[in-house]
């Protein structure tokens, strides 16, 4: 999987978290932890060890790290009642689900099934930009992150909006919800049933699967934002209380 549609997967599933135990500090770690792996692998594995294994998916995409910063995070939540660490490990989660890990285990259960194994793709960076650019869901995640994280960019100018802003979010809402829904479950269908469909641009028919699945939370995210409104106040300064996660009575 793709590295925006990586971190488009982390947003959603951060703002479901936050919408669950109502704290908007989750969603950046997850989104964090979204694209963690690659963030620290790929350099790692092709730019400082790439004589020695020349492998984007090492260490951060090992089982053996989830599990022990699922440890980190649950310990964390126990003592200082906090989902920061565990939204970080969720996140990573979500990337290795996405990257399909169970497919290389030689990585996945690494150390227990030996050495990482060596592919020494040595244009790793032109080549992994060329299939960015290539790919249509990246320039629709692209897109759709901008709009979802423009609140955080220009904080000021959304709150001189702000009523024109909820009207027009909560319209397009009513709109978005429904074609998120269907498009996620067309996703779905087609890696059912082995397709290709060019609106993802994914050969592989799980990752249309998985995908799909994440549009549709995306329809969910959106419809409960949409039932709860709009905060452009940074978490920790808001100057009034959030509408954003505030539990519905």
């Amino acid at each position: 999987m793709f590295l925006l549609f990586h971190l488009l997967t982390g947003l959603v599933i951060g703002y479901l978290l936050a919408d669950r135990f109502d704290d908007r500090r989750i969603v950046l770690p997850c989104m964090l932890g979204a694209i963690l792996p690659d963030l620290v692998d790929k350099p790692l594995g092709y730019l400082v060890l790439g004589d020695q294994i020349g492998n984007g998916r090492i260490f951060f995409h090992t089982l053996l790290f989830l599990v022990l910063l699922s440890a980190v995070g649950a310990l964390f939540l126990r003592t200082r009642y906090t989902m920061l660490v565990p939204a970080l490990a969720i996140g990573v989660g979500s990337h290795q689900v996405l990257d399909l890990m169970w497919e290389q285990p030689q990585e996945w259960l690494y150390p227990f099934l030996g050495p990482f194994s060596r592919l020494g793709n040595e244009d790793w960076f032109v080549h992994a930009l060329f299939q960015e650019l290539q790919n249509p869901a990246e320039w629709v995640s692209g897109m759709l992150l901008c709009l979802a994280l423009l609140p955080f960019i220009l904080p000021s100018t959304c709150r001189r909006l702000d009523g024109r802003i909820v009207r027009t979010f909560r319209g397009l809402a009513l709109f978005a919800v429904p074609v998120l829904a269907v498009l996620g479950l067309f996703i779905v269908s087609q890696g059912l049933l082995a397709r290709f469909t060019p609106v993802t641009g994914w050969t592989e028919p799980l990752y249309n699967v998985l995908g799909g699945v994440v549009v549709i939370l995306a329809a969910l995210a959106v419809y409960r934002l949409s039932r709860r409104g709009v905060s452009y106040e940074p978490p920790g300064k808001e100057t009034r209380p959030a509408t954003t996660l505030t539990p519905e009575r």
